[in-house]
């Protein structure tokens, strides 16, 4: 489990999943700015600040946005953003950027 308390913060390093997970962002902004790989194991991402996928996302799982804010993924390609699992929105949105 990741989880941002307090404040705007950014985690720098690679996240690799190797169990089922929750990166939550509690108050204010979380970016993840390394990659994120989460294989075949289910990820919860709890938003009631926003969390940010910067980098990439990869694997082949089950994500559960929830929190009543919202989950922003940037990614492309080029940054090793190879997501082909599900996506459940249950609580606030979900923003897919890329290019």
């Amino acid at each position: 489990a990741l989880m941002n308390a307090v404040g705007n913060n950014d985690f720098n390093g690679p996240i690799t999943l190797a169990s089922n997970s929750k990166i939550r962002s509690a108050n204010n902004n979380l970016r993840l700015l390394g990659q994120v790989s989460a294989g075949g194991n289910t990820l919860e991402l709890r938003a009631d600040g926003e969390v940010h996928i910067v980098t990439g996302l990869s694997g082949t799982n089950t994500i559960t946005k929830t929190g009543g804010n919202r989950a922003i993924m940037f990614a492309s390609a080029n940054t090793g953003t190879n997501f082909s699992g599900q996506l459940n929105i249950n609580e606030g949105s979900c923003d897919a950027r890329g290019n």
